[in-house]
């Protein structure tokens, strides 16, 4: 039985945002369909609203992890940083759709954002974990590393 061949990391990345972007549109066509049937029409413009922001959201992933990739030494950096900018973007439309009085129900879009991030994670999770990214070069002999020289 043959192995995989394992894919590199950017394929894998590629792979986890098509995931991500696919749950997201299942968790938005959900959340659309159950607003219309609770709330109408009324409902439909918080479905939108947390469209965009998931929108945002998957665009900031697929920059950290591009600029991961370009700066493996700052990975940390940027996740921390990805982090950081999904939390201003979620608070910030929660915050701005609150004081818009009349046109948005905020437990759709509070439900729709929790469920969407919920799906991100596992989709990103997932498709990361099953695409066999190496984590260690091939190439690269551990005892040529400047850590494992003799002084």
């Amino acid at each position: 039985m043959s192995t995989p061949k394992p894919r590199s990391a950017a394929a894998a990345l590629r792979r986890a945002l098509r995931w991500m972007s696919l749950a997201v549109a299942a968790v938005l066509f959900a959340s659309a369909l159950v607003s219309w049937l609770v709330y109408g029409t009324r409902g439909m413009p918080s479905v939108g609203v947390a469209a965009a922001v998931c929108v945002l959201l998957i665009a900031v992933t697929a920059w950290s992890h591009h600029m991961s990739l370009m700066h493996p030494d700052l990975t940390m950096a940027f996740v921390g940083g990805d982090f950081l900018i999904k939390l201003v973007t979620v608070l910030a439309s929660v915050i701005i759709t609150k004081k818009i009085e009349g046109v948005f129900e905020p437990s759709i879009l509070f439900f729709t954002l929790v469920a969407a991030i919920l799906a991100m994670t596992i989709a990103q999770t997932t498709g990361l974990a099953v695409s066999r990214v190496s984590i260690i070069d091939a190439d690269e002999n551990p005892a040529d590393l400047p850590e494992n020289q003799a002084q």
